[in-house]
């Protein structure tokens, strides 16, 4: 497992030139963290879409991904990035896409396979900076 700082994240998501956005979704809840840092950094608005298929031990704990609560965004946004920070199967960011049908969606990932790779030399499992246990 690689280890990454949020140093090296931030480096990673700031020198990505993403361009022609106009809203950040990101996947709940491995998307979260990073499509905040993009949205603030765009100065765009931030919802997010609950979708779920892995475990916290990257096992997948449904046959398919599952929307876990309702979506609905607003038709004013036209151009959205939908931003998760691993792309394994591309299940769930399949599924998140088609939640996004009538939008124009440009994909970011950390790692694995989207329009945007933050860190696309990296093949295995990372240990993400902001996944620590508060208890």
């Amino acid at each position: 497992m690689i280890e990454l700082s949020f140093k090296e994240v931030l480096k990673g998501l700031t020198d990505l030139n993403i361009a022609d956005v106009d809203h950040v979704v990101a996947i709940g809840q491995g998307g979260l963290v990073p499509a905040s840092i993009v949205a603030y950094n765009l100065n765009l608005s931030l919802s997010s879409i609950h979708i779920n298929y892995r475990d916290s031990s990257n096992s997948p704990r449904f046959k398919e991904p599952k929307l876990l609560m309702p979506f609905n965004l607003p038709n004013e946004f036209k151009k959205i990035l939908l931003v998760d920070d691993a792309v394994v199967s591309g299940k769930t960011m399949l599924a998140a896409k088609n939640e996004l049908k009538d939008f124009d969606v440009k994909t970011m990932a950390l790692i694995g396979n989207a329009d945007y790779t933050v860190f696309p030399e990296i093949k295995s499992c990372v240990k993400w900076p902001w996944k620590v246990s508060i208890r």
